[in-house]
């Protein structure tokens, strides 16, 4: 079964701010929600867990395979990722789908089929640069699920995306948990959180309180929230 694995995972930098002993772990099946405030170092982990930088002490796994990690089987949505802005949407996932070393046979069905997915089918020739926010997040999620990864890691994904699409996004994430695979969800917003993820850990100030299951809650997980991180 697939599985996200961080053990005692230590970062500090010239700014102070740490992250002290992280450890937790997310198993396949799960859409996991990643909890913290803004600065919390909801971010830095992730950056560790990808190894865009690495930890002081401590260990990061995905896939039960610690090295080589294999790329083709994650999809990855940054914080502040965007698309390439001198591209249309079809050729920006078509350079994707070279990348993910798909079938040359299936790249065109793959690469409408998702444009259509998330309403972006009839924008295909437009240049990205032209596009809002929304659409160029939606763009992004795409560009991630595109090739059909086993563990997907999104950091604060849903900003400006319109609630149909929203949605659509959401349905798509639950079949893919369902499927035995991971969505790794990292977000400040509670709601959001509540109504789509099935387990839940909280980060405050770099360090990892806990990791919870939804169905745990007795209170809204906004009260939950407040509670653990007032306690520290």
């Amino acid at each position: 079964m697939y599985k996200i694995q961080l053990t005692k995972i230590n970062k500090c930098f010239k700014n102070g701010f740490c992250l002290n002993n992280i450890t937790f772990e997310v198993n396949g099946g799960e859409i996991f929600g990643f909890l913290g405030a803004n600065g919390a170092g909801k971010t830095t982990t992730i950056r560790i867990l990808l190894r865009l930088i690495e930890p002081d002490s401590g260990s990061a796994s995905l896939l039960n395979d610690k090295m080589p990690l294999s790329w083709n089987k994650i999809g990855i949505v940054l914080e502040d990722e965007k698309p390439f802005d001198g591209l249309t949407p079809y050729e920006y996932l078509d350079f994707f789908a070279t990348y993910y070393s798909i079938n040359s046979g299936e790249k065109r069905t793959k690469i409408e089929d998702i444009l259509k997915r998330f309403y972006l089918y009839d924008l295909k020739d437009i240049k990205i640069k032209n596009f809002s926010k929304g659409m160029k997040r939606k763009l992004t999620i795409s560009k991630a699920l595109l090739h059909k990864p086993s563990i997907i890691i999104m950091d604060e994904p849903f900003e400006g995306i319109e609630p149909e699409s929203r949605r659509d996004i959401k349905e798509t994430l639950k079949r893919f948990a369902h499927m035995s695979k991971i969505v790794f969800l990292s977000t400040h917003n509670l709601d959001e959180a509540e109504n789509f993820c099935s387990s839940f850990g909280i980060i405050k100030q770099g360090k990892f309180i806990n990791k919870w299951d939804m169905k745990e809650l007795n209170c809204s997980l906004e009260e939950f929230f407040l509670k653990r991180t007032s306690k520290g």
